[in-house]
């Protein structure tokens, strides 16, 4: 009877652990599920990928392993309402395409994307996304695609068939590593904070911004098209300033952007208001 009540007892400060955790959890075996499976990872959570956060289901979430397709057209997980944070906790969501040479080529392309917020265009898009802590990589289309005020950080963007990172206005990316997609690196909207990347290899500019941006402290190298474009922003206004862009294509700078503080090494500058020193190859570059 003792040790009855002692198994209750630990039952009882499990389940209360967890609750206090309320962390909900992602893995390959869930995500994929069975033949007899009625339910995925979670309550509302269909078996079969994607994985779906429904709406009316704000909260935590976190990998607790490592999730793998062999779809290029298959999408990873699939978030559909607000204020959702997802930790990758150290795991990959891991696609089949693979991207390598200078320019970027891909193996292939699909329709499928790590992680991607539904419906995808405004209006309607979830908002307040975070994203963290992980990698993303080898996606048919997009790695990481959210709408406004989402936050990415600390995620290793690599070899997807599309975009490496998108999200919407008002939104911060932030200490990830975007490596070798086919097109944009890091793609973002209006109001946007881009800080301390690492932008390399892609095929389309490495970050693409608009309106009222602020870029700042990224390295970014080889990325063959551009190395940032803000030229198509309505009415210009970023700031970009304590960048290093090496051997990459021009920056293009809308005409009210301002530049300061960076490193042009093997890249032209085009557009924009020099408001304070920069160096451009060896030398510095013209007065502002």
């Amino acid at each position: 009877m003792r040790l009855i009540l002692l198994t209750m007892l630990f039952l009882c400060l499990a389940t209360a652990a967890f609750a206090t955790d309320g962390v909900l959890e992602i893995n390959q075996a869930c995500a994929v599920g069975t033949g007899a499976a009625t339910e995925g990872c979670f309550p509302g959570d269909e078996p079969g990928l994607p994985v779906t956060i429904n709406r009316d289901q704000p909260g935590s979430y976190r990998l607790t392993g490592p999730l793998i397709l062999d779809d290029p057209n298959a999408t990873a997980i699939v978030v559909a309402d607000s204020h959702v944070v997802l930790d990758l906790n150290g795991f990959a969501i891991s696609g089949p395409t693979s991207c390598s040479g200078d320019p970027v080529q891909c193996t292939t392309t699909g329709t499928g994307k790590g992680i991607a917020v539904d419906p995808p265009t405004s209006p309607g898009v979830p908002g307040g996304v975070v994203v963290r802590n992980g990698i993303v990589r080898g996606m048919g289309s997009t790695g990481i695609d959210l709408g406004s005020e989402a936050r990415i950080e600390n995620v290793h963007a690599v070899s997807n068939g599309v975009n490496g990172i998108s999200a919407g206005a008002l939104s911060v990316v932030a200490g990830c590593r975007v490596i070798r997609n086919g097109f944009y690196g890091i793609l973002v909207g209006q109001q946007a904070l881009v800080e301390g990347n690492t932008v390399a290899g892609n095929g389309q500019p490495a970050i693409l911004a608009l309106t009222g941006c602020v870029i700042r402290g990224n390295v970014v190298s080889h990325n063959a098209y551009a190395a940032i474009d803000t030229s198509n922003a309505p009415s210009g206004g970023c700031l970009i300033t304590d960048n290093s862009f090496t051997d990459n294509g021009p920056a293009l700078f809308s005409t009210s952007d301002g530049y300061a503080r960076n490193v042009f090494r093997n890249t032209s500058v085009s557009g924009g208001v020099q408001i304070d020193a920069n160096l451009c190859g060896t030398s510095s570059c013209s007065s502002p």
